[in-house]
């Protein structure tokens, strides 16, 4: 189906989540505090990057689109 849906628990404010290509541009932004959903159906099989920001504290996690 093309969707990946990003979870957080515990937080109670808003997270910023950026995907990304390999090479660090932004493809997509959205905003949100529990669950946020990309729809990766449109975009080629490859290796993307989710960022996540919150607090001036960020993580980076790889995903693959097969």
């Amino acid at each position: 189906s093309g969707l990946l849906t990003v979870h957080f628990e515990g937080l109670n404010a808003e997270l910023v989540i950026s995907l990304r290509d390999v090479n660090g541009r932004i493809l997509e932004t959205k905003t949100g505090s529990t669950f946020i959903e990309f729809d990766l159906g449109h975009f080629e099989t490859g290796v993307y990057l989710i960022d996540c920001e919150h607090h001036n504290q960020r993580i980076v996690k790889r995903i693959v689109r097969d």
